[in-house]
């Protein structure tokens, strides 16, 4: 039963390792050259013609 713990640990520990040192950059979710002013004011614009609302999800790539 103690080999097969050390076992699961040693494969464990391995995976993440591994899983770790592959990654140089995290993903990038958000577009850094985004215009964010000009993305609102279109939709603002596509909602007034179409008498919705606005729904606005702010975040970065920190």
């Amino acid at each position: 039963m103690k080999k097969l713990k050390l076992s699961l640990l040693w494969v464990s520990l391995s995976a993440f390792i591994l899983t770790v040192s592959g990654q140089t950059e995290p993903p990038k979710l958000y577009n850094p050259l985004a215009n964010a002013k000009s993305e609102i004011a279109d939709a603002v614009k596509v909602a007034k013609a179409e008498n919705k609302h606005v729904f606005i999800q702010v975040g970065g790539n920190w």
